[in-house]
């Protein structure tokens, strides 16, 4: 069983660990208590959003030129993934490192949807 996960986070708190720290309680959550054997996260090309789920060591497994019809314009369309036993011998994987941030913001800052 596998789950689908996305996620869009305001401009106003990005960079700052927010959506690391979401996923990563969220991608747990999937594992742990839901047993998924592998999550995906879908996305067109956005650079911070790539960067974000390579260091949670999801890999790229396949790259869809001009796929996705978005604001406007056609753009590529990005498929990351990563498996139950990658998570779990992950830095990640074992729970959400605690750091030194301000407060979170409010819950409706971050959009996140999974498909189970």
């Amino acid at each position: 069983m596998q789950a689908e996960i996305g996620y869009t986070l305001d401009k106003n708190f990005r960079g700052k660990g927010y959506a690391a720290e979401a996923l990563t309680k969220i991608i747990d959550y999937l594992m742990n208590d839901l047993n998924k054997h592998r999550i995906v996260a879908l996305g067109p090309t956005n650079s911070d959003s790539i960067r974000l789920v390579e260091r949670l060591g999801f890999r790229k497994e396949a790259h869809f030129i001009k796929s996705l019809f978005f604001h406007g314009e056609w753009v590529d369309d990005l498929i990351y993934a990563i498996l139950a036993n990658e998570w779990k011998n992950s830095n990640y994987g074992i729970g959400v490192r605690q750091e030194s941030r301000p407060q979170s913001p409010t819950f409706h800052t971050l959009s996140c949807y999974m498909a189970i």
